[in-house]
């Protein structure tokens, strides 16, 4: 039970649906509940929605890889559809991180979302297993945020563990490593195509698509032998080999490339104020010797400058909350199937760890099912948690941590809110109604 006696002014309004959290799962959460005819706030901690698609540059949305693809979530494709109309936006899932935040405000305001921005959680009062308000800061000081019911999409459980929800966090030891994003303008990618044909490396002059990656654990690589001369040679770090990822696709930029790294497999707390703070110190200072190194070794980056930092650090794990049923590898295993289904996924269990990476792929046609209730948390009866922080276990969050998977989730827990359902069938079922497609189903 938590009373809380702190002052605080009321919003103007008590909302059927709060949603916290303006990320992926968030606003698909509060646009799918508008489009039910619920009113319905986004409070953010940010300026800015999309959150790791935007502020953390995480692109492309990964694919989930089952014949529907990622439309489990109906909203997705029609953002996607109004992104590629405007040229933004290409394939299936690469986007404009800088532009993709205009279109989610463009939705919101179609679909009568009110964005309260730059509200970040102080407590949570709560009593019985019922919240009672969000009392957040913002430039106008403390204020409570009342609704009927409250959706958790902060990415890190903050909500739920704030109302008293249960929470694990890591393996029991370490999260997944924390990489701050960065890109790179003035790249000639025609010059970068060829040399990495050179070395052996796929480069598709005619796509609009470029992809390339390479680790320590990739051997016979033409990326791997240029890495070991530079580490050599004093201009990398034995770590800066781990994990390095770029991607270029001119929707998003034509000569811009989108660095997946580095990555910070040597902090392995992503709930620790310390460790996130050293990710980003470390962080910024790798990308800066990396793009040194790219001018130096690999053709195409000589005119090149940094662009951008990602405004926010990329978590790709925290805390999980204990919800009404815990998703685990067994299921993966077993490809389950639930009843309550709202989403599914063959995308791998996916574990970044610089001593040991895990990939766990599924057979073409395979998937398993996300059960709605791992969104519902035990000990908070009229909340419920989207996104990357619902329950399961650590290899389990790997694979459904994704951005298709989470905007699925986000609005499944949208539509439960907004028409008082509690049955993940009937949910889901009215996913469908609105054009999400479901492989069997």
């Amino acid at each position: 039970m938590f009373n809380c006696n702190i002052e605080c002014a009321e919003f103007d309004r008590v909302y059927d649906t709060a949603v916290i959290g303006g990320g992926c799962a968030g606003v698909m959460a509060a646009l799918a509940a508008a489009r039910e005819g619920a009113s319905v706030a986004v409070a953010e901690r940010e300026y800015a929605l999309g959150g790791s698609a935007t502020l953390a540059q995480v692109l492309p949305r990964m694919s989930v890889a089952t014949s529907s693809g990622m439309y489990n979530s109906s909203l997705l494709p029609e953002l996607h559809k109004m992104m590629c109309a405007d040229g933004c936006a290409c394939g299936e899932g690469w986007f404009s991180p800088v532009l993709l935040r205009v279109y989610l405000e463009r939705m919101c305001r179609s679909y009568g979302v009110h964005i309260l921005y730059g509200h970040d959680i102080v407590a949570v009062p709560h009593e019985n297993g019922s919240v009672s308000g969000i009392i957040t800061k913002s430039a106008e000081g403390l204020k409570i945020l009342r609704a009927k019911t409250y959706i958790d999409a902060t990415g890190n459980a903050d909500a739920a563990l704030a109302a008293g929800v249960l929470c694990d966090v890591g393996n029991g030891e370490r999260n997944q490593p924390m990489t701050l994003r960065f890109s790179i303008r003035g790249v000639n990618i025609p010059r970068l195509k060829a040399f990495t044909r050179e070395i052996g490396l796929w480069a598709d002059d005619a796509s609009p698509i470029y992809e390339t990656a390479s680790l320590w654990t990739y051997k016979n690589h033409g990326l791997r032998d240029i890495f070991e001369r530079a580490v050599d040679a004093g201009d990398l770090e034995r770590r800066d080999g781990n994990y390095f990822q770029i991607f270029n696709a001119a929707c998003a930029g034509g000569d811009i490339i989108w660095c997946n790294c580095p990555e910070a497999g040597h902090l392995t707390h992503s709930t620790v104020d310390a460790d996130i703070t050293e990710m980003i110190l470390y962080s910024r200072e790798a990308a800066v010797r990396i793009h040194k190194f790219l001018k130096k070794y690999i053709n195409g980056f000589e005119d090149s400058e940094i662009n951008s930092f990602s405004e926010i650090p990329g978590i790709r794990e925290s805390r999980r909350i204990h919800g009404l049923y815990t998703l685990t590898e067994d299921d993966f295993i077993a490809r389950s199937k639930f009843g309550d289904a709202v989403a599914q996924s063959a995308y791998p269990i996916d574990i970044h760890d610089e001593r040991a990476l895990r990939l766990d792929h599924m057979q073409k046609g395979e998937y398993y099912e996300i059960p709605f209730r791992v969104m519902q948390p035990v000990g908070a009866d009229n909340m419920l948690v989207a996104g990357r922080c619902v329950s399961a276990s650590f290899a389990m969050q790997a694979s459904l941590r994704v951005q298709p998977t989470c905007m699925a989730l986000g609005e499944a827990a949208g539509i439960a809110a907004a028409l008082g359902l509690r049955d993940g069938g009937a949910v889901r079922q009215r996913m469908m109604e609105h054009g999400a497609r479901f492989d069997g189903r």
